[in-house]
């Protein structure tokens, strides 16, 4: 008979224990979503843009397209101290914000009435009114298919009481629940602020920047709560968006700071301008554990249109109950709390004299458009500040380079006592933007990829096409010249045809005027190699209409397609090769430098399948690359051993470069990895690159920052080695425009689906060229 140990049965016996692996860290999602107001608000005509001011919402009318950063918006608020209406900074201080800086960051009324809770029995009566406005029979009926049909209405130009009324109440169901004051995500109403909703009229009396705040602090203490209880958030509520805004505008950028002379401040982060800064804030990047952000110091007091002395709104806290906020970090670690705490003013109104609403522009589409009336704003640092709105971004002062700094490479510029915080000199901050963009690239072909980056490498390699080119390089052999052979690109303009300019202008209006929301968040153009990248149809939008610089995709997608076009062109003639161009993402990652840069990463835009002659062999290179807003192109000369620089902001008529350009220091790093590419990709690459020359020839000037990558995009096509071939001014700008988006939407091997009307209007396009 067999012997059994004490425990038989398996069921009984502690299972061995299972090694802890750690996960990685989720941060929770921010249901403020401002792209769901700006992408509605972009199309509003001057009838539905008066209303919005009439309801003194009329920052909203600026709202830029703004990505909410899922890690920020968790460090944001999990660093506010409720006790304190303020945000605290890594090293313990403070920054208070108040109803006023709500309202210049956001330009919301903040000053009157104090939104309050209403009572069931109000809640079910305003309940009903809006039902009356909507013409719903019931109130679980309204949701944001709603709220959008009303709002993107087209009316007449007389609208009705009952239209107006209709308007006005959607439109400020949309801006709290989905901006100023998220609680919930898809079609769930939060009725908290309904009071506001009684008389229309009476909306710019109620205190809307104090119900802004209080909700903020609301979402920041339940989020300390949660970190307090080791409890797993999910989601996170709250205004986040201006958290953001004003952390960041009130911290020092050296020459990236953005004047504080322009109203909503919102207006001047749009696009990309948040996500460039917060990544040169960010500290430590988390994997297993939250990001840390707070490198970067604050701004001189004197230099911010904030007052940091005291915390002019009533405390937050003092209106709401609750328990007290936690002082765990998002991180675990336990915040000190400073013994200076700020001094509480009441009210904020009784520190102002008079505050005269500020109106904005009702249209700026016109790029000459000027501001004619001066408009009263507040400065906490004196009753009354009167300021002047930009007509549109376009006006805007772009960061200068010319700061008078030290410019010597790699040097730190310590704080002086009394003087101004300078933490980078220029050459060393370009490096931090170019690694911020490597950042945001990567983190775009992530989410093109599914979440799945392809392999990347490169080995030094004989050229095996069998074909040699020669454009003029001695004795190397050459192929025989075609009946259409002709010695360069620029010598090959009779297959040049002109296309039909009606079917454009239909395409054009209709991308402007009549997309929907499904054709804006579709895909109109989609491409995986060498990366993956996409446009939809507001990136479409957003180009055409010239609003915001030109991004990276539309940029890298039309860098693709010239190498297609010089194909269909010159495929067959000598001429072909003589030019190539690399995209955005290796001139970002070249200066960025360190670990970011490795010349393995770009074999195939050297020597890729879909390059098809020697690219070392080539009469010119272009590399494009942005800085903060503006675009540049730089043309590397194989032949004559120079690297021209094209930039578009130059206003001399000489071939030197300004002492003092940022061009000193960017050429280097783009010569030395171009050296590093040429001499990894091809074994009989000899020549060194960082050894030749570079100058700034004379180019077409433009007229506004925007257009900087349109500009470097002809210059690409159409530089001949001596001057752009295509004459560029501010008044053919729409026309340039119209024929990138025409050739983009031709572009081969796309693996979108454009919307069927645009489908059937290329289809003409191409037919009519054929």
């Amino acid at each position: 008979m067999s012997t059994h140990g004490q425990n038989d049965d398996d069921d009984f016996v502690d299972p061995p224990p299972r090694s802890t692996i750690p996960s990685k860290f989720v941060p929770p999602t921010s249901r403020c979503t401002p792209v769901s107001v700006s992408s509605i608000v972009k199309a509003f005509c001057p009838v539905k843009k008066k209303l919005v001011s009439e309801m003194g919402l009329d920052g909203m009318l600026k709202l830029p397209d703004i990505v909410n950063n899922k890690e920020f918006s968790y460090w944001t608020l999990s660093r506010v101290s409720c006790d304190d209406v303020a945000i605290r900074m890594g090293d313990g201080s403070l920054l208070p914000f108040s109803d006023e800086d709500i309202y210049k960051v956001l330009h919301i009324p903040c000053t009157g009435k104090e939104l309050l809770v209403p009572s069931n029995d109000e809640i079910s009566a305003i309940k009903k009114i809006i039902c009356l406005r909507f013409k719903v029979a019931d109130y679980k009926s309204i949701n944001r298919a709603l709220l959008d049909d009303i709002l993107s209405k087209k009316y007449g130009p007389n609208m009705s009481d009952d239209e107006k009324a209709a308007f006005k109440t959607a439109f400020l169901i949309l801006v709290m629940t989905k901006f100023l004051a998220p609680q919930a995500l898809l079609d769930n109403i939060c009725p908290r602020y309904f009071a506001a909703l009684r008389d229309l009229d009476d909306i710019p009396n109620w205190n809307c920047a104090r119900y802004v705040i209080n909700d903020i602090i609301s979402a920041a203490r339940a989020l300390g709560n949660k970190l307090s209880d080791e409890t797993r958030c999910s989601y996170i509520n709250g205004c986040v968006i201006f958290l953001q805004v004003f952390y960041l505008d009130n911290l020092d950028f050296g020459p990236l700071n953005i004047k504080h002379e322009h109203f909503p401040r919102i207006a001047a982060y749009g696009r990309d301008a948040i996500k460039v800064r917060m990544n040169i804030d960010l500290k430590e990047k988390g994997l297993y554990k939250p990001s840390q952000f707070g490198k970067m110091q604050l701004r001189q007091s004197s230099d911010v249109c904030y007052n940091r002395s005291s915390a002019s709104t009533q405390s937050a806290a003092t209106t709401q109950n609750g328990p007290g906020p936690s002082n765990v970090g998002p991180d675990g670690i336990q915040l000190e709390r400073t013994s200076n705490q700020l001094l509480k003013v009441a009210e904020a109104s009784n520190l102002l004299d008079s505050l005269e609403s500020v109106s904005l522009n009702a249209d700026n589409q016109s790029r000459n458009q000027q501001l004619s009336d001066s408009k009263a704003s507040i400065d906490l640092n004196r009753s009354v500040h009167v300021v002047q709105d930009p007509p549109s971004l376009r006006d805007m002062d772009v960061p200068s380079f010319d700061l008078g700094l030290d410019l010597t490479p790699e040097k730190e510029i310590s704080k002086t006592a009394g003087g101004p915080s300078t933490p980078l000199s220029p050459r060393s901050l370009s490096r931090e933007i170019a690694a911020s963009s490597c950042i945001i690239l990567d983190d775009m072909f992530i989410e093109n990829s599914k979440g799945e980056l392809k392999p990347v490498g490169g080995i030094k390699r004989e050229y095996p096409e069998p074909r040699l080119l020669d454009f003029g390089l001695g004795d190397k052999p050459q192929r025989q010249r075609l009946k259409t052979a002709c010695s360069s690109s620029f010598d090959c303009n009779a297959a040049n045809r002109v296309r039909p300019d009606h079917i454009s202008s239909v395409l054009i209006d209709w991308i402007k005027n009549h997309q929907t929301n499904d054709t804006l968040r579709s895909s109109w153009v989609a491409h995986s190699n060498p990366t993956p990248l996409k446009l939809t149809g507001m990136d479409v939008k957003n180009f055409i209409e010239g609003n915001d610089r030109v991004d990276y995709p539309t940029m890298m997608i039309y860098t693709r397609r010239l190498l297609q076009k010089d194909y269909e062109k010159i495929g067959n003639t000598d001429a072909y090769g003589s030019h190539h161009y690399l995209e955005a993402d290796f001139a970002v990652h070249a200066i960025a430098g360190d670990s970011l840069w490795n010349p393995e990463m770009f074999w195939n835009q050297f020597t890729g399948p879909n390059i098809r002659y020697d690219v070392s062999k080539c009469k010119n290179i272009y590399v494009q690359y942005c800085d903060v807003n503006h675009w540049n192109c730089y043309a590397f000369d194989l032949h004559q051993h120079v690297i021209h620089i094209l930039d578009s902001s130059k206003s001399e008529k000489t071939v030197e470069v300004h002492p003092d350009s940022k061009h000193h220091w960017i050429v280097p790093m783009l010569a030395r990895a171009m050296q590093e590419c040429l001499a990894l990709f091809f074994a009989d690459w000899t020549e060194d690159v960082t050894d030749w020359d570079y100058d700034e020839p004379v180019v077409p000037t433009q007229s506004f920052e925007v257009d900087s990558g349109v500009y470097t995009l002809v210059l690409m096509k159409d530089w001949n080695g001596t001057e752009c071939t295509r004459k560029l001014n501010p008044g053919c700008m729409d026309q340039v425009r119209t024929e990138i988006l025409m050739d983009i939407l031709t572009f081969k091997q796309n693996a979108a689906s454009p919307p069927s009307f645009v489908q059937e209007l290329m289809r003409q396009y191409t037919v009519a060229d054929a």
